[in-house]
């Protein structure tokens, strides 16, 4: 399995990725892409959870799982042989199918809590964004938490139901 993919920034995964690997315990295991070869097969450091290695044998199947700005992907792959380089150990992953996109939304959501404070505004501000501390604000709703966020918007968490512009 010597050499590497001509063409990384094609591909959807590349070195460097940090990828989840999902096995038979149905426990995630992180570890990182250290080589790809002709695109099937992913050189990765043998995974680690609180110490312990992740119980893979050669020929077992797993699930990878990497995430993009538009979600969660997810591909079957095979052990297909181990290898040591000095004190670390590696396993080459060869990929059993396509990644296919395992999340329904558009984007992919991050569980990110934030402080957000809900102002009314007294006048139609069409295409203008307020800037912080100026333009006319009527008051102050309600100071909030945010429970997620993604590059097409953020859900937040009111105590009433406020209707979005649509300008």
């Amino acid at each position: 399995m010597e050499g590497k993919a001509d063409a990384l920034s094609e591909e959807i995964i590349v070195v460097g990725d940090k990828v989840d690997l999902l096995g038979h315990q149905n426990r995630l295991y992180r570890t990182m892409i250290e080589d790809i070869y002709e695109g099937e097969f992913f050189l990765v450091g043998v995974p680690r959870y609180a110490g312990i290695p992740m119980p893979i044998r050669d020929d077992d199947r797993m699930f990878m799982v990497f995430y993009r700005e538009s979600g969660r992907y997810i591909l079957e792959v095979q052990a297909v042989r181990f290898e040591t380089r000095g004190e670390v150990s590696y396993i080459w992953l060869h990929k059993e199918s396509e990644p296919v996109k395992d999340q329904r939304r558009e984007a992919f959501r991050l569980p990110l809590m934030i402080d957000v404070n809900v102002h009314e505004y007294s006048e139609n501000l069409e295409n203008k964004l307020p800037v912080f501390g100026e333009g006319p604000v009527e008051k102050e709703k309600e100071a909030v938490v945010s429970r997620d966020i993604s590059v097409t918007g953020i859900s937040l968490v009111t105590k009433e139901n406020y209707e979005q512009d649509q300008n």
